[in-house]
């Protein structure tokens, strides 16, 4: 039986399919304990590797999801298997779809109040018994912080989407953790803003081929600057490869 999951730079990485990666995830609600699932990139890898910080937080989450091209190319590397096809924002829909089903509660965090507000319009027309128990945008104070954690504790949803930008998401779900004691907390990056049509996906031919990193570019030429960062990937990579510190 093919393993699940592959280890890279300490990091608990899928290496099925979205069925696979849904099943998981829901599985997680069952336990009723707090879980942090994540979307990975090549790149975040990088950042996350070159941070001790980071290193530590990233590494107590449960399960990453391998999205782009990158992150295979880190896989293939290092001889290890990881699952493809995956984007933040198809993740999103296939748990809200499953929670629907289940008539399980949802909390949303992040975005902006308009793309949250329309956000959530789009998905109760499309899931007319969609429980969403709370939302708040993604732009709070420290002092509101307080505020918005308690309101969750009490509140105490299944699923827990946040999506106020890597890795801020991840840094704040970990940091809050004691919390969500029996919460599913969703790194989701910007599928608020996806689902609410402020912002459009990248055209089918990029998503069949996983590079809509590469519309993203096009559409925002300062991210192009970004391949800049692959050589030092791929250095990064090698280095550990080399001195099996990614084991």
């Amino acid at each position: 039986m093919a393993k699940l999951f592959s280890n890279i730079f300490g990091l608990r990485i899928l290496s099925g399919s979205m069925e696979t990666a849904i099943s998981e995830i829901t599985d997680l609600t069952e336990n009723k304990n707090f879980s942090h699932v994540s979307i990975i990139t090549g790149l975040r890898i990088l950042k996350i590797r070159l941070s001790k910080k980071y290193t530590k937080i990233f590494k107590k989450a449960d399960i990453f999801l391998p999205e782009g091209k990158s992150i295979r190319w880190v896989s293939n590397l290092l001889n290890k298997k990881v699952g493809s096809g995956f984007t933040a924002i198809d993740v999103f829909m296939n748990l809200i779809r499953d929670a629907v089903l289940k008539k399980q509660s949802i909390f949303f965090l992040g975005a902006t109040q308009n793309s949250i507000k329309l956000a959530i319009e789009n998905l109760k027309k499309s899931f007319p018994e969609i429980k969403i128990i709370g939302s708040h945008h993604g732009y709070f104070s420290k002092e509101r912080n307080k505020d918005i954690v308690e309101a969750i504790r009490k509140f105490s949803p299944t699923y827990l989407f946040v999506g106020i930008g890597f890795p801020n998401q991840d840094v704040w779900i970990q940091e809050n953790a004691k919390n969500f004691t029996s919460t599913v907390c969703v790194s989701i990056g910007n599928s608020f803003d996806l689902s609410s049509g402020v912002m459009k996906r990248a055209p089918k031919k990029f998503q069949e081929k996983g590079i809509e990193g590469l519309y993203k570019a096009w559409k925002n030429p300062i991210r192009a600057f970004r391949i800049f960062k692959y050589p030092f990937l791929l250095f990064i990579t090698i280095w550990d490869k080399i001195f099996k510190k990614h084991k």
